[in-house]
């Protein structure tokens, strides 16, 4: 099947554009996926499509707008994490149950290679200049770094407990990982690899997701905070300055975070099944959206959640509900 991303395109910017006058976040669609656990998500920035990976089902469904318009069916064991490297084709899966990142061409979606990486590889993030890939690998507490010729390198995080998630800044030109257990983010240099600098956000915080802005050195860092209603902060990191400089209060448990083109934070909070748009310096929630929940007992618990190239809609991970959810951002570019 030829998907011409760019008929796509247009034709939701028409779906997707709010009524006038209407600020909030709107959700335009949810599609119903057999696949359970939709935890990761990203978008191909030349295609448009998005890669959205089930954990509990390891499977992957490829979405041109709001059609699924390719499944794998073999994605390894619990994919957890998803980086498009678009430059170079190549979408890469973190396999944490397989102990592999598993590569696949973007145009065909073929799996070209599987990368032997020991420790639980979750989250992953790559470099879009020269397509480098950094994983975060959860029970070896390393940074892993993979290459375009499927070369790798691994990179010790003293202190880190429970490498979950990781981010390049491309204007910093660090890669920074977040680790859960001990409530550290450690940032690296991107050329030398070396520690630049550790932030302690605190134990208890349960930092997880984490995700970069491409307009600035902005990177931010969503603190779980054990699960509660009442709970979860977002920490504001100038990644050129490898210190943090903002806190927000969330509440709601966040999990996930993505940020768009223009440099908006959008974090997911799992505690009350919500989506949430955040003030980019602040970190505090300036607008949130209800998620829709499984009819049988009321349960979503949203993880993932990425922002299409053109910044007018994201997408979001219904993790308990199994189904994605697509919400129309237009007023947040």
């Amino acid at each position: 099947m030829r998907i011409r991303a760019g008929a796509v395109v247009t034709a939701l910017a028409a779906l997707l554009q709010p009524s006038a006058g209407n600020a909030a976040m709107t959700i335009v669609r949810t599609v119903s996926i057999a696949e359970r656990g939709p935890a990761a998500i990203a978008f191909d920035p030349i295609t448009n499509l998005a890669w959205v990976g089930s954990v509990t089902d390891d499977a992957i469904n490829v979405f041109a707008g709001v059609h699924s318009v390719a499944k794998i069916t073999q994605a390894g064991l619990n994919p957890t994490g998803i980086a498009i490297d678009a430059l170079g084709q190549r979408a890469l899966v973190t396999s944490y149950g397989s102990n592999k990142v598993l590569v696949y061409n973007t145009a065909d979606r073929r799996k070209i290679a599987s990368v032997d990486v020991a420790g639980g590889p979750w989250g992953v993030a790559v470099d879009p200049r020269d397509g480098t890939a950094y994983v975060a690998t959860f029970a070896a507490n390393v940074l892993t770094v993979v290459r375009r010729d499927n070369t790798t390198q691994q990179i010790a995080l003293p202190g880190c407990g429970g490498a979950i998630g990781v981010a390049y800044s491309v204007p910093a030109s660090r890669v920074l990982v977040s680790c859960i257990y001990s409530g550290t983010v450690h940032v690296l240099d991107g050329a030398t690899l070396a520690t630049v600098n550790v932030i302690d956000i605190g134990l208890g915080a349960y930092t997880w997701g984490i995700a970069a802005s491409l307009r600035d050195a902005k990177v931010y860092a969503v603190n779980w905070s054990g699960g509660a209603v009442n709970t979860g902060t977002v920490t504001v990191i100038d990644a050129s300055l490898a210190a943090a400089v903002a806190t927000g209060f969330t509440g709601g448990a966040p999990i996930g975070v993505a940020v768009s083109p223009g440099g908006t934070p959008y974090v997911t909070l799992s505690a009350t099944n919500e989506l949430a748009i955040l003030e980019p310096d602040s970190g505090l929630v300036g607008d949130r959206v209800a998620l829709p929940v499984d009819p049988g007992d009321g349960q979503n618990q949203p993880h993932a959640v990425g922002v299409h190239p053109s910044g007018r809609y994201a997408i979001v991970g219904n993790f308990h509900a199994e189904s994605v959810s697509f919400v129309a951002a237009a007023p947040h570019l």
